[in-house]
């Protein structure tokens, strides 16, 4: 995903695009897609399928950081749909998306310059 140095030598930057890219991510998931499905099935039902969908959606990580040598990496999914469950209930449980931004913007920052989640070594 990137050279950690780098990204480390530009906190300032990657982490106004990790809080750009959260914020966009949780507008259009949580905001625009759990208010749709939430309209139209309720909120038990919407809870559930934002949360698959955006599982769903981060399939094609498991391709693409696949570890050599291993094969496939089921981490980011797994992960996705376990901060699904949690970002779809904070929504769930405030009706605002504030929160769920803020906790989306610092976990991604976490695993992608303080802890990354891909690199192995």
């Amino acid at each position: 995903i990137g050279d950690q140095r780098l990204m480390q030598q530009n906190v300032a930057i990657v982490s106004l695009l990790v809080a750009g890219i959260a914020a966009l991510e949780e507008i259009a998931w949580r905001g625009l897609g759990y208010g749709i499905v939430e309209q139209k099935w309720g909120t038990r039902r919407a809870f559930s399928i934002v949360t698959a969908l955006y599982g769903i959606a981060h399939l094609p990580s498991v391709v693409v950081l696949a570890v050599p040598g291993v094969g496939w990496n089921p981490l980011l999914f797994l992960v996705a749909l376990g901060c699904g469950i949690v970002w779809s209930f904070i929504v769930a449980a405030t009706g605002r998306l504030t929160i769920a931004v803020f906790s989306h913007a610092f976990f991604t920052w976490l695993v992608t310059v303080q802890f990354p989640l891909w690199r192995l070594g």
